[in-house]
């Protein structure tokens, strides 16, 4: 793999398999993509093992061979991860209700029996309630089934 990197701040402007240096610019094939820079001369292309895992394009610099976020990487990586907050939240909804459903016949069980419906089963439908209001993403584990339903 190959970067760009401005060398008066060393930010990574780019990165491609393919980069092709030219007396007036530098062209960058990456993924149809390509980009001209005027002052080629600021420019330079390393190789480099492998990007991080969340790189975007103006995101790090690089230097003696370590990748440091920028502003710009920062905030990508924040949202990034935000995004992938709120999938897991409705995902664990989702999952939440589905156990939420499942308690219901717990709890018919437990009349069926003229049994209580026990404690930890409360607490544990009070949770699944947390997840699906968005209160909490934290998966309750389910308490073993009430002893004679």
């Amino acid at each position: 793999m190959k970067i760009v990197r401005r060398k008066s701040d060393t930010v990574v402007l780019f990165a491609g398999e393919v980069i092709e240096i030219f007396s007036s610019h530098i062209q960058i094939e990456n993924k149809g993509k390509f980009y001209h820079e005027e002052n080629f001369f600021n420019l330079e292309v390393l190789d480099v093992a492998e990007l991080p895992q969340d790189f975007v394009y103006g995101g790090f610099t690089y230097v003696n061979g370590v990748f440091t976020p920028t502003d710009i990487g920062l905030a990508y990586r924040a949202k990034v991860n935000a995004e992938k907050a709120q999938a897991d939240l409705i995902a664990n909804q989702k999952l939440a209700q589905e156990a939420l459903d499942k308690s219901d016949m717990v709890a018919i069980r437990c009349m069926k029996v003229n049994a209580p419906f026990p404690a930890e089963w409360q607490a544990y439908v009070a949770d699944l309630r947390a997840v699906i209001q968005g209160i909490s993403n934290v998966l309750p584990t389910q308490p073993a089934y009430p002893a004679g339903t």
